[in-house]
């Protein structure tokens, strides 16, 4: 099963947000299927796909996103 973490952050600070998330990602070891972004004024949207629930709650809590239902 998917579990998909949606997070909008501002269009500008794309590439520092997607330095700082893999960063993140690396360090704590956890490998998403997917990752998706939609870039668009004046939000880019970012979805993560994992397999495991925890991990995916725990990278929303981090990067201030939801868990898709």
């Amino acid at each position: 099963m998917r579990h998909i973490v949606e997070i909008r952050f501002a269009a500008e600070s794309f590439p520092e947000f997607i330095a700082r998330l893999r960063t993140w990602l690396d360090d704590q070891s956890f490998r998403p299927r997917t990752i998706r972004y939609s870039l668009s004024d004046p939000d880019t949207v970012l979805h993560v796909d994992f397999e495991a629930e925890e991990e995916a709650l725990i990278f929303a809590e981090t990067f201030g996103g939801i868990v898709l239902p």
